[in-house]
């Protein structure tokens, strides 16, 4: 008998395909279904998004720190949020297999919950791509918070949570309810449908006669009489102000998903009013379209560019007004890309650029060609298509094969060698079989991976030409990257303990660089540090208590948290701690780059006085000294 998450995923499916689909797919000028082969990228285009995304991944997913989490320039507000953004990017550019960074994500998550309106929503997002269920206990209890979260005036609108309520929190609160959705849980009708008049009667401008053009264009191509046509974009805070195309997309998505969610239970005046807020927006952003700014505000354009990949896709259109929106801002984000895979030091800005080219709002990456590490062979040459994921631990199937060939085995090329065969299971139904392989790599080498099957041909096979008993699909290069397993068991091989308090402990450093301070060595986060003055050649922090505490030892970790980090520190090589000014301890760390070290007391001492001083470290004058993480326990 199905779970009760299956029953309610099923129920979810079922309301879907009876939902209303809104009548602009094929409207002049937004988007037209029939120019959907015009749209074909070509061969050289799909390889230079593709190698883009690899690239992109590859630099995001050197920024995630031991404890599994990605934190920079929001580390401590958004806890949460900047992990789950992150994961829920490689997720969908890069691969949901990605068991290196998947497994040590969600183990943060589910130790850091979101308290934060944008992090609850990335979250959700994250937990129904992994496929997560209305049983989760993190999904259970975030929606539970987006709902709370609802501000009372106005309803269906929300803020940080506290203080100021605008779109762009409302988007995200949006979100989060879809990915409820698709998981099975359920989203109150009433709260969706004061979404949809809050976003419309207190985010949408106050509409306006559009300019001569528009009015113009839409009257030669019978969208709209002459004369009738009126255009508002939508704004960030309530009661007016400047439309922003990020805000303009948000506003018509908002409503999308709603409708997404309840279709026509949503009733006519919800209905009526999204559909009139819909026709003057898409007008504004008519006046306004651009792909390399954020119409009307200028900022964050690639949160605009997201913006319109998510509007295109719950519009389920190829075109806006004529144009190939993905093509058009693909080309200006390949331009934009630096030479090291990112799109800026922000984690944030290479997230929402990815997630425009892996278009991730209609369900994450489906490209073709030799993508590299975090890959899906996808062929339109090869007669065989087979998909491979991830990076070091490798997953692949055969996705399709030519009408007519029954699949009877499939080898698996790994560098020429056959490393494993799937047979064809007559106990099953044949169209389910997908004859997967994995395979685990322990270190850095070259890996081609071709699938070749073993193949017969129905009777009823129409065409003429020879008909081949084997077909293989194309050859897929991918670079296997460092030992991932290592750092894995590193990551984890002493667990962060139980710390005594330190609410009353006076807590000083010999010295800190500007925004490094002491404090960041003791904020539960792996991706903030302490750093020492460079001048400070061996840097010490001094814990003084009012009253005696007994303390069994330290453990530390070591600054530079991620791969992309490790330069920036020297590592530790030998630590001292001074108890109550006369008992010392000297531990050599024979690794730069562990985990965690526990420097373990002798025997538990009761302390008012411990002093930590690093007396070597690993690597040249003038590198930063500092530690990520301490932990008295």
């Amino acid at each position: 008998m199905p779970h009760a998450s299956q029953l309610s995923r099923l129920a979810a499916a079922l309301l879907l395909l009876v939902a209303p689909a809104v009548a602009l797919q094929d409207e002049p000028g937004v988007g037209d279904g029939k120019k959907r082969a015009a749209l074909r990228q070509s061969p050289e285009f799909k390889r230079e998004v593709n190698a883009a995304i690899d690239r992109g991944v590859r630099w995001l997913r050197a920024r995630q720190n031991r404890d599994g989490s990605f934190t920079a320039s929001h580390a401590v507000s958004y806890r949460a949020g900047e992990t789950a953004l992150c994961a829920y990017t490689i997720a969908q550019a890069g691969g949901r297999e990605d068991d290196r960074v998947m497994g040590p994500a969600l183990s943060y998550l589910r130790a850091n919950p979101p308290v934060k309106t944008y992090s609850a929503g990335v979250t959700m997002l994250l937990l129904a791509e992994l496929e997560g269920g209305a049983d989760d206990p993190l999904a259970q209890e975030t929606l539970e918070k987006i709902i709370d979260w609802e501000r009372s005036n106005p309803r269906g609108a929300w803020g940080y949570p506290n203080g100021r309520i605008d779109l762009s929190n409302v988007q995200f609160a949006a979100l989060g309810l879809w990915a409820a959705n698709r998981m099975g849980l359920d989203v109150p009708l009433g709260l969706c449908q004061r979404v949809v008049v809050t976003t419309v009667e207190r985010f949408l401008q106050e509409p306006r006669e559009a300019s001569a053009a528009l009015k113009e264009a839409e009257s030669r191509e019978g969208r709209s009489k002459a004369g009738e046509t009126m255009v508002a974009g939508f704004t960030y805070e309530m009661g007016g102000g400047e439309a922003r195309g990020s805000m303009t997309v948000a506003g018509i998505a908002v409503n999308r998903i709603m409708e997404r969610i309840h279709g026509r239970r949503l009733g006519r005046k919800a209905v009526n009013l999204m559909r009139s807020a819909e026709r003057h927006a898409l007008g504004w952003l008519e006046e306004n379209l651009s792909f390399t700014q954020n119409p009307g505000a200028g900022g964050w354009p690639l949160y605009y560019l997201w913006g319109v990949e998510r509007m295109a896709a719950f519009m389920e259109i190829d075109l806006l007004f004529g144009r190939d929106w993905y093509q058009e801002g693909a080309r200006h984000l390949l331009g934009k890309q630096k030479a090291d895979g990112g799109w800026s030091n922000n984690l944030h800005d290479t997230c929402f650029a990815l997630l425009f080219l892996a278009r991730a709002t209609q369900g994450g990456r489906v490209s073709s060609g030799d993508l590299g590490g975090l890959a899906s062979l996808l062929s339109a040459e090869a007669p065989l298509r087979a998909r491979v994921t991830g990076s070091w631990h490798l997953r692949g199937w055969v996705d399709s094969a030519p009408e007519g060939a029954e699949i009877e085995r499939v080898e698996w090329l790994l560098n020429g060698e056959v490393i494993h065969e799937a047979v064809f299971d007559a106990g099953r139904p044949r169209a389910g079989q997908r004859f997967p392989f994995e395979r685990r790599f322990t270190r850095e080498e070259p890996a081609v991976v071709v699938a070749r099957a073993h193949v017969a041909w129905a009777d009823d096979a129409e065409g003429d030409l020879p008909r081949p008993t084997t077909l293989e699909s194309k050859p897929l290069t991918i670079p296997i990257e460092w030992d991932a397993e290592r750092w894995a068991r590193e990551a984890t091989a002493v667990p962060r303990p139980e710390g005594i308090s330190l609410g009353r402990a006076k807590i000083e450093a010999s010295s800190a660089m500007d925004r490094f301070e002491v404090g960041r060595a003791f904020d539960g986060l792996e991706g903030t540090a302490w750093r020492a003055a460079k001048e400070d050649l061996q840097p010490a922090i001094t814990f003084s208590f009012s009253r005696s505490q007994k303390v069994r030892g330290v453990v530390i970790s070591q600054g530079g948290s991620s791969p992309a980090r490790v330069g920036d520190f020297d590592g530790a090589t030998r630590i001292r701690l001074t108890v109550n000014d006369d008992e010392v301890h000297e531990f050599e760390v024979p690794d730069q780059f562990p985990a965690r070290i526990d420097l373990a007391l002798p025997r538990p001492v009761r302390i008012k006085t411990l002093e930590l001083r690093i007396l070597a470290t690993a690597g040249g004058p003038g590198i930063a000294r500092g530690l990520a993480e301490v932990v008295l326990r």
